[in-house]
């Protein structure tokens, strides 16, 4: 706390009553609202640029993820790996194999009977995040993994 001596000797050097100096000071809770609410503000419109949110809904994905897989003597053709596709793209999912079994995608439920030599599909919209793994049932072979994101 200020000594009552030193607000009236600052006032007499200033040539002003000692109230007046007090009463030009801004008092605590303006200097706050000066600068806290233009803060606030900022904070405010930075959050929503953060955010992105311009109304719009994010258009899906066009075109479509073709994948093709062979099966030849419990072989995978291409190799199992790793397929990328975009959240809201249709993913058509083409087998062959040389022996009777059931192709699955698990996460999304699809699945297809393969019938030996005769190509079969699956379709879906991959509107699931996450990473999914395709196999056959019979011979549990791995066609692929599918990551959708």
């Amino acid at each position: 706390m200020r000594s009552p001596l030193r607000l009236p000797m600052r006032a007499a050097a200033l040539g002003m009553p000692p109230r007046t100096l007090a009463a030009r000071r801004p008092s605590a809770g303006l200097v706050r609202r000066l600068v806290l609410v233009p803060l606030l503000g900022l904070a405010v419109l930075m959050g929503v640029a953060a955010c992105g949110s311009s109304g719009a809904a994010t258009p899906a994905p066009t075109g479509v993820k073709e994948i093709t897989v062979t099966i030849a003597a419990r072989k995978v053709t291409p190799p199992p790996g790793r397929v990328d596709v975009a959240k809201g793209q249709t993913v058509r999912i083409t087998v062959t194999s040389d022996v009777a079994d059931f192709a699955h995608v698990h996460g999304y439920d699809k699945g297809t009977d393969l019938k030996p030599g005769t190509p079969a599909t699956i379709e879906f919209v991959a509107d699931q995040s996450g990473l999914f793994e395709a196999e056959t049932h019979g011979q549990e072979l791995q066609l692929f993994q599918l990551l959708v994101r």
